[in-house]
C-alpha cells in the first residue's frame, strides 16, 4: 500500500511524513485547534485522501465546518461527495453509550477500506479528546496503544488532540508514550518534539520479544528427547513471536529440501532469510516473512536487531543439527558394532525371543554369553550330553555344576540368576494378588522356591 510514500501534512513545522504516522497536539484554545486542523485537512482533501474529523468542545461540528469553508474553496462539494466527514465525539467514540476501544479501532479500519475501494490514496483522521472523563482514561490510553501498533500496517495519518487544561503530568506521560511526536506551543510558536519516551519503551518491548524468542529457541534445542524434525517445526512455530508484527509474521525452516512451516506461511516479497550451515556447508535455510507491507526500517521492513536474531537462530539450528546428527551416528555405529559381535542364536533371540529354540540351543545361548563362542559351544555340548533337558540342567545344584569341565564362575553366576529371578518375580506376583486365580500360579511359585530344598516346610498364616 505504499507505506513509505511521504505525504504533505499541511503543517509547516512538520512538512512531510510517511503513511502510518501517529502524532498528537496539546492545545489551549479553540483557535489552536483551527490553526492546526484546518490546514491539516485542507491538504488531505487536495491530495486525494479521505478525511474524518471527530469533534468535541471547544470546537464543535458546525464550527469546524465553518472554519473549513473559509479556508477551502468549494468545501461544500467535498462534503457532498463524502470525501470528508465531520462527526461529534458521541457519534464516534460513544456511539453505543460507552467507550469501546476495539469497536472504535475497527471502525477506523472499516472507513479506510471503504476509502481505498473508492480510489482514495489513504485516510487522515483526527479526534479531540476533551470529552474524556476520568472513568474512560485508562481504557482510552490502552486504545491509543493499540492504534499505535495497528496503524503501522495502513495508509493512515492520525492526529490526536488533547486539551492541556485536562492533562496533568501522568496524563502527559501516557500520551507521549503512544505517539511518535508532539505538537505544542512555545512562546507563541508551534514546535515539534519527538517522543523519546515512546521510542525507548518501544525499543524495550522489541528487545524483550527478541530475547524471549531466542531463549525459546535455546530451550527447544536442549530438549533431551526431541527429534530433529520436531525441533525444526517447534522453532518455526516460535519465530513469529520475536518480530515486530507477530500477527502478520510467518516462518519456514528448510533442511535438505524438507520444509517446516507455520500454519499461515506464504511466500512474500517482505522476507528475511539466512542459510543454515553445518561445518561451513549449507544444509538449509531459515526464513521469516511479513504477510502484509509494513513501514521501512533498517533492512526493508525489518529492524537491524531482527537481522541479528535470525543470524543467531540459523547458527543455533546449524549447531543443533550437527550435534544431533553426530549423536545419531554414534548410536547407529554402536548398534552396528553390537550386531557384528552377536552369534546367530543371539541375533535370533533378540528378534524373536525363545520361540522355536530347542533345549540344547537355549543352553548354548546361556553358556556362550559368559565366555568365548568356541569355549561356550564346547561346554554346551558337554552339558547337553550330561543333562537331557533344560529344566534338568537349570535345577542342578551349584556344587555339581562346579564339577563340569570348562564351567566357569561366570557360567555358574548366569545359571544362578536364571534360577533365582523367576522365583523372585513369581513371589512378588503372587503376594501382591488378593487371591490366587489358578493352582498353576501356586505350583509355579512353589516349584521355583522349593525345588532345591532337601526338606519341605509349609507355613499357613
Amino acid at each position: 500500500m505504499g507505506k513509505n510514500q511521504l505525504r504533505n501534512i499541511g503543517i509547516d513545522v512538520i512538512g512531510t511524513i510517511p503513511w502510518s504516522t501517529h502524532f498528537c497536539q496539546f492545545y489551549d484554545t479553540k483557535q489552536d485547534l483551527i490553526d492546526i486542523l484546518v490546514p491539516y485537512f485542507k491538504t488531505g482533501l487536495q491530495n486525494n485522501e479521505f478525511c474524518i474529523w471527530v469533534t468535541s468542545e471547544p470546537l464543535h461540528e458546525e464550527e469546524a465546518k465553518q472554519a473549513m469553508g473559509k479556508a477551502v474553496p468549494n468545501f461544500t462539494q467535498y462534503l457532498k461527495r463524502g470525501q470528508i466527514e465531520i462527526v461529534p465525539y458521541n457519534e464516534w467514540y460513544l456511539k453505543e453509550g460507552a467507550f469501546n476501544g476495539q469497536r472504535v479501532l475497527n471502525a477506523w479500519i472499516d472507513k479506510l477500506n471503504q476509502a481505498l475501494s473508492k480510489g482514495y490514496d489513504g485516510m487522515r483522521v483526527t479526534g479531540n479528546t476533551a470529552w474524556l472523563e476520568e472513568k474512560y482514561w485508562r481504557g482510552f490510553v490502552n486504545y491509543e496503544e493499540e492504534v499505535d501498533k495497528v496503524i503501522g500496517r495502513y495508509n493512515m495519518l492520525t492526529l490526536c488532540t488533547y486539551p492541556l487544561s485536562k492533562c496533568g503530568a501522568s496524563e502527559i506521560i501516557d500520551v507521549m508514550g503512544n505517539h511518535q511526536f508532539i505538537l505544542f506551543k512555545r512562546a507563541g510558536d508551534w514546535v515539534l518534539e519527538s517522543s523519546e519516551y515512546r521510542h525507548t519503551r518501544h525499543d524495550f518491548e522489541e528487545r524483550g520479544k527478541e530475547l524471549n524468542c531466542l531463549c525459546g529457541v535455546f530451550y527447544i534445542c536442549e530438549k533431551p528427547d526431541i527429534t530433529l524434525h520436531e525441533l525444526y517445526q517447534e522453532v518455526a512455530n516460535l519465530l513469529p513471536q520475536g518480530w515486530q508484527y507477530p500477527e502478520i509474521t510467518c516462518a519456514k525452516i528448510t533442511i535438505n529440501s524438507k520444509e517446516f512451516r507455520t500454519a499461515n506461511y506464504r511466500d512474500t516479497d517482505w522476507k528475511q532469510s539466512l542459510d543454515i550451515k553445518v561445518r561451513a556447508a549449507k544444509v538449509g535455510a531459515v526464513e521469516v516473512c511479513y504477510l502484509e507491507e509494513t513501514p521501512e526500517f533498517d533492512e526493508g521492513p525489518f529492524l537491524k536487531e531482527e537481522r541479528l536474531l535470525i543470524n543467531v537462530v540459523a547458527e543455533q539450528l546449524g549447531e543443533s543439527t550437527e550435534r544431533m546428527r553426530a549423536r545419531k551416528g554414534r548410536e547407529m555405529t554402536f548398534q552396528a558394532m553390537l550386531r557384528r559381535n552377536l552369534t546367530p542364536l543371539e541375533e535370533g533371540f533378540l528378534q524373536y525371543g525363545l520361540k522355536g529354540f530347542s533345549d540344547s540351543e537355549m543352553i548354548e545361548l546361556l553358556l556362550c554369553h559368559a565366555q568365548t563362542r568356541k569355549e561356550g559351544k564346547k561346554l554346551a555340548n558337554e552339558v547337553v550330553a550330561r543333562y537331557k533337558t533344560l529344566r534338568e540342567f537349570l535345577t542342578t545344584p551349584t556344587q555339581e555344576l562346579e564339577q563340569i569341565p570348562g564351567m566357569t564362575p561366570n557360567n555358574i553366576l548366569c545359571i544362578r540368576l536364571m534360577q533365582e529371578m523367576p522365583k523372585a518375580f513369581l513371589k512378588e506376583k503372587i503376594i501382591k494378588k488378593p487371591a490366587y486365580k489358578s493352582p498353576q500360579e501356586v505350583f509355579d511359585y512353589l516349584y521355583y522356591s522349593m525345588r532345591d530344598l532337601k526338606k519341605e516346610l509349609f507355613k499357613i498364616a
